[in-house]
C-alpha cells in the first residue's frame, strides 16, 4: 500500500487533517477529491466518519463519487436510479462535518452541488475572486450529456477540473456545475484520461449549440431550460 496514502490513514485520518489544517491556513482554497478503494484493503479497515471528521473542516470542495462516498460510509448500499434524497443526506453530513461545497458524481447520472449557508470569500480562500453569495443554500442537479463511451478512465478527474476552472474564472455555481458535466462527458469520448478534452471555448459552444442531455426525472425539483440544470427544492434560488 502507498507509504503517503497509508500515512494518510493513520490515526483515524490525523495526518489528513494536519496537512490540509497546514495548507488552509497559507490561504489556499481546498479541494479534496477521492478514488475508489478495496474494501476488504487497508482503506476499507478505516473510520470513514472519524477521518471526514477530522478532515472536512479545512476543505472548502469535496469532491467525491457516489459510489466512493457509499463505500466510506454504507458499503452494501444497492445503486439504482438517480436518488436525491440519499445525495442530500450525504451532502447534508459532510457540510456539518465542515465543508463547504458538496460536488456528488454519478457518472451517467450526472452531478449533484450542496453548498452551505455560512460562506465567506475569506473562508473560502483565494481561489474565490468575486463575491460568494451566489454559492450560498444552493441544490443543483446536472445531467449528463449524451456521448459515444469510448473510456471512462480520468472521467472523474476531468469532472473536477471543469468545476475548479470554473471558480478560477469567477463563474456562479450553474456555470461551474454545466462546466463539470462538459468537461467529463468530453473526457469518456476517447479512450485515454486526456485526449477527449475540448478547449473552454469549445465546451462552451457545444453547450450553446444545444448539446442533448440525459433525461432523468426528479420528482420535486424543477428544471431551468436556460442553464439546463436541475434546481432542488432546498435551492436558494427556488426558496429564497
Amino acid at each position: 500500500y502507498p507509504t503517503a496514502m497509508a500515512r494518510m490513514l493513520v490515526d483515524d485520518g490525523e495526518e489528513l487533517a494536519r496537512l490540509l489544517k497546514r495548507a488552509k491556513e497559507s490561504g489556499a482554497t481546498i479541494s479534496l477529491d477521492t478514488s475508489m478503494f478495496d474494501r476488504h484493503g487497508p482503506a476499507g479497515k478505516t473510520d470513514w466518519d472519524l477521518l471526514l471528521t477530522a478532515a472536512l473542516p479545512y476543505v472548502d470542495i469535496f469532491l467525491p463519487s457516489l459510489d466512493e462516498l457509499l463505500l466510506m460510509v454504507d458499503p452494501d448500499h444497492i445503486m439504482g436510479d438517480p436518488e436525491p434524497e440519499l445525495c442530500l443526506s450525504l451532502a447534508e453530513d459532510l457540510l456539518e462535518k465542515g465543508t463547504k461545497i458538496v460536488l456528488i458524481k454519478q457518472g451517467r447520472h450526472g452531478l449533484y452541488l450542496r453548498t452551505g449557508d455560512s460562506l465567506s470569500n475569506t473562508g473560502l480562500g483565494r481561489a474565490f475572486r468575486t463575491n460568494v453569495d451566489r454559492w450560498k443554500r444552493r441544490e443543483l442537479w446536472a445531467p449528463a450529456f449524451q456521448v459515444t463511451v469510448v473510456g471512462t478512465t480520468g472521467a472523474g478527474d476531468c469532472a473536477v477540473g471543469g468545476f475548479l476552472a470554473a471558480i478560477l474564472r469567477g463563474l456562479g455555481p450553474e456555470e461551474a456545475l454545466i462546466m463539470s458535466a462538459a468537461a467529463g462527458a468530453c473526457n469518456v469520448e476517447a479512450a485515454d484520461a486526456t485526449s477527449g478534452l475540448r478547449t473552454w471555448q469549445e465546451m462552451q459552444e457545444r453547450i450553446s449549440d444545444g448539446w442533448e442531455q440525459h433525461q432523468i426525472n426528479l420528482p420535486g425539483w424543477k428544471y431551468d431550460q436556460k442553464t439546463r440544470l436541475w434546481h432542488g427544492p432546498r435551492d436558494a434560488r427556488l426558496v429564497p
